[in-house]
């Protein structure tokens, strides 16, 4: 079965987004994964307009054509032409045409008019203006992505929906403690290639790698008495940021997934995640968007948002800011990624941003990732308040990622992969940290996986073995 076995009027719903995937499988009789096909098909092949226009037309006292074709850089457009008395500017004809600038956007247009001159039936000469309006549109790709995520995300929330039951947690007064989980950069997406770059990297790595460091860090730091777990996700979760494979700024990737797929594997992924932390307390997570996916991590903490509702277990901190500030007891510690601030810029961001924090707080720490590599520093800012000297621990946290093709030949190599949990006391500040890095994981996973040949010893030459070889 393909798009032509789909009825007209069904076709038009799946262009005016009224028609989804499980719907029209379960009307035709056909798996999930074929009807997403021929949404896909529909979308790709036809426009409303195919139809509107064709609806419109037929016996009006006006002219109409409307044809598709491609621009100098090889993209779809379609082009409206509409000519009568009645139709004098583009926001009519795109009524008219009932033309979805959610899915469509404007690329050029033009209006022309004139007059023609008749005799009446008393023999008077009569003048009446025409107009001609012509829309060129193309398809708003991100637009559209983003209608079938959400769209994607509602079917599945409605399988999802239950009830999250309401955990008994022990009663912590004495020795409270938050417990951050850490684990930034994991560029979800990201396809790596052991013969080029020394070890392989994939979606299903990179998701086996993430769940395995939060089930272990949970698991060392149940000795503790954990009040609260704080989770801030994001800082590069995903590699790319749209359907072209590229970063916010436009950087092409190595990628293995396709768009929509990523987003969803990352969503059910710290869906998991949360729900294996709420195990052991209540959770808060706080989205930090990072340079390869910036737009994408606020689409996934809304997400996240309509996801936990009703899980009072859960608090979702989705702000579009790009640094964020949270306070447990006597510590302060902000977020962001880490590629537009200067590292020492951030303590006094910090004093000035979110006083109220500053104020209240002994401890104050700052957070980002963006490096892939470990890195502490202590730095001195004057307290805007109270006149004195308080000292900010920025701090870079590490990363679980592969290595990829660009960064392996710019020599970004040897980089401890891994991951961390930090203890804070709810008095006394930083207790501690507890660690994971990649070898554990190739330790205790290598039979699961093909992570390559990490000596890649066709880039070796052992001038003993060539002497012998050579006869």
């Amino acid at each position: 079965m393909d798009r032509n076995d789909i009825s007209t009027e069904d076709r038009k719903l799946i262009l005016k987004e009224e028609l989804g995937r499980m719907k029209l499988a379960e009307k035709y009789g056909i798996s999930n994964y074929r009807a997403r096909t021929i949404i896909n098909s529909v979308r790709e092949k036809e426009s409303i307009a195919d139809y509107t226009m064709s609806e419109h037309c037929p016996g009006k006292d006006y002219e109409d054509e409307i044809h598709t074709g491609k621009d100098h850089e090889k993209k779809e457009y379609n082009m409206i032409s509409h000519r009568s008395s009645r139709i004098t500017t583009v926001d009519q004809l795109l009524e008219f045409c009932e033309v979805d600038l959610d899915v469509y956007e404007i690329v050029t247009f033009d209006v022309n008019k004139w007059e023609v001159g008749a005799k009446d039936a008393d023999g008077n000469i009569v003048v009446e203006p025409l107009f001609q309006v012509k829309v060129k549109l193309k398809r708003n790709q991100k637009a559209f992505d983003i209608k079938q995520i959400r769209k994607d995300l509602v079917e599945d929330a409605v399988k999802h929906c239950y009830e999250y039951p309401a955990f008994d947690y022990k009663d912590i007064t004495q020795d409270p403690h938050l417990l951050e989980i850490a684990i930034p950069d994991l560029h979800l997406g990201k396809l790596a290639w052991a013969e080029e770059t020394g070890e392989n990297y994939d979606s299903k790595i990179a998701q086996s790698m993430f769940l395995w460091a939060v089930e272990t860090l949970l698991r060392k730091a149940r000795t503790s008495d954990i009040e609260r777990i704080l989770f801030p996700i994001g800082n590069d979760l995903l590699n790319v940021d749209n359907s072209k494979r590229e970063t916010t700024r436009g950087t092409p990737q190595d990628e293995d997934s396709r768009y929509q797929k990523s987003f969803r594997m990352a969503r059910k992924m710290i869906v998991k995640a949360i729900e294996m932390c709420t195990e052991v307390a209540p959770v808060d997570v706080v989205i930090i968007q990072g340079n390869h996916d910036f737009e994408r991590m606020f689409y996934l903490g809304d997400s996240l948002e309509g996801w936990m509702h009703g899980n009072d277990n859960v608090r979702v901190l989705n702000s579009p800011k790009t640094r964020k500030y949270y306070l447990y007891g006597n510590t302060m510690i902000g977020f962001t990624h880490g590629d537009k601030e200067k590292v020492d810029g951030l303590p006094l961001l910090m004093a000035a941003e979110a006083k109220e924090f500053w104020s209240k707080a002994k401890f104050h720490e700052f957070h980002t990732g963006h490096l892939h590599k470990a890195r502490s520093t202590s730095y001195y800012v004057k307290n805007l308040t109270l006149d004195e000297f308080n000292g900010v621990r920025v701090r870079i946290v590490p990363s679980l990622s592969g290595t990829d093709a660009w960064h392996y030949q710019k020599g970004f190599v040897e980089n401890i992969r891994s991951a961390e949990a930090h203890l804070f006391h709810k008095e006394a500040g930083h207790a501690g940290y507890f660690n994971v890095n990649g070898l554990q994981f190739k330790k205790e996973n290598g039979e699961n996986f093909d992570f390559g040949n990490e000596k890649n010893d066709s880039a070796m030459i052992d001038y003993a073995t060539l002497k012998n070889s050579v006869k």
